[in-house]
């Protein structure tokens, strides 16, 4: 007799469960092994940092961006992959620090963009969940997010060892102290457990997503990233359009789109963005949005609910900040007869040249 079929989005659900653990080993082994890292980039001494990713890990690499840029103080740019796959593009000689962010590691563009700037003078490193993947072999140094296989389509585990890897990463070569590990794995152990609050903002959401047809999802400086990986897997898991934007970006033409019952997920913790964010939160609630509150700050006037977030570091604060949107997503998707693990249309893999 053949054995009953899982529930949809089970597998989705345990590897969102996985990153507790994941977080305690990193934790406990002191981060990821870059000190020697670190050392090659201080002896190469770039001028600049350049980034190559796609998808989920594009939006790792934007938050190490933020990293590098306030840490460092480096001047930090994304390349386009495709100026050298389609228009033939020759990155200039420079001495540019190039780091790859991939979860395969296989992608042809990337690849192509990584050897172009290599070629170009660059030194490489790639943060992959395969040590033995195209990418890796290509690069001069390998941070191994030994994640363990991901299976569910929408990624989450392997997103979210890429941020701690890229903390650390960020951390050792701008030389600034270490971050407090235990806390941020408490923090992902804390998010990841069942809350009353996170069960409410999915029906509130679910029902504002099912009239308006789309959802916003918004945030500020170093969460900015979040939002634009929150908003990804809504849309790969549900189907449905989820746009994201800075709160600066949305009050310079987009906010026009807002109207009564627009369903808005907003990132806000306590920290420098806080006064920003507590604006827009105002005109979005005046607006009739509803206005579903994820973070540390605490919950402001006229929002549908609030999902909160242990207080962080601003910086390390996004880290967390990932895993409510996760179970949304995965919450979304199951209520509308989705299955997330299986997302119509898309590849665990994604090869793009």
């Amino acid at each position: 007799m053949s054995q009953p079929s899982a529930p949809a989005g089970t597998v989705m659900l345990d590897e969102i469960r996985q990153q507790a653990r994941l977080a305690a080993d990193w934790a406990g082994a002191g981060g990821y092994r870059v000190d020697h890292i670190a050392h090659a980039v201080a002896s190469y001494a770039p001028a600049s940092v350049t980034l190559i990713a796609r998808g989920t890990s594009d939006n790792a690499a934007g938050y190490a961006k933020y990293l590098l840029e306030i840490m460092g103080g480096y001047v930090v740019s994304s390349a386009s992959p495709s100026a050298v796959t389609l228009y033939g593009a020759k990155p200039r000689q420079a001495r540019s620090l190039c780091i790859a962010v991939s979860q395969s590691g296989q992608s042809p563009d990337l690849l192509r963009a990584m050897s172009a700037m290599r070629e170009a003078g660059s030194l490489g490193i790639a943060v992959t969940n395969d040590p033995a993947a195209p990418l890796a072999v290509q690069a001069d140094f390998v941070v191994d997010l030994a994640a363990g296989v991901e299976h569910a389509v929408a990624a989450t585990k392997t997103f979210t060892c890429e941020l701690l890897a890229l903390l650390d990463l960020a951390t050792a070569i701008c030389g600034t102290q270490a971050p407090e590990r235990a806390g941020i794995a408490g923090a992902i152990a804390s998010v990841i457990a069942p809350h009353a609050d996170l069960d409410d903002a999915a029906r509130l959401l679910g029902s504002a997503l099912a009239s308006a047809g789309h959802l916003l999802v918004v945030s500020r400086g170093a969460s900015t990233p979040i939002a634009h990986e929150g908003a990804l897997k809504i849309m790969e898991t549900v189907g449905l359009p989820a746009l994201s934007y800075s709160a600066a970006d949305l009050e310079h033409g987009p906010i026009a789109c807002v109207h009564a019952g627009t369903p808005v997920i907003v990132i806000d913790s306590a920290g420098p963005a806080a006064g920003s964010l507590a604006h827009v939160i105002a005109r979005l609630v005046d607006l009739g949005a509803e206005v579903i509150q994820v973070g540390s700050g605490d919950a402001a006037p006229g929002i549908r609910a609030h999902i909160p977030v242990p207080r962080l570091d601003p910086l390390v604060a996004p880290i967390a900040e990932a895993i409510p949107l996760q179970l949304l997503a995965h919450r979304l998707a199951t209520a509308m007869g989705h299955d997330p693990d299986q997302p119509p249309g898309l590849t665990k893999v994604t090869r793009t040249s």
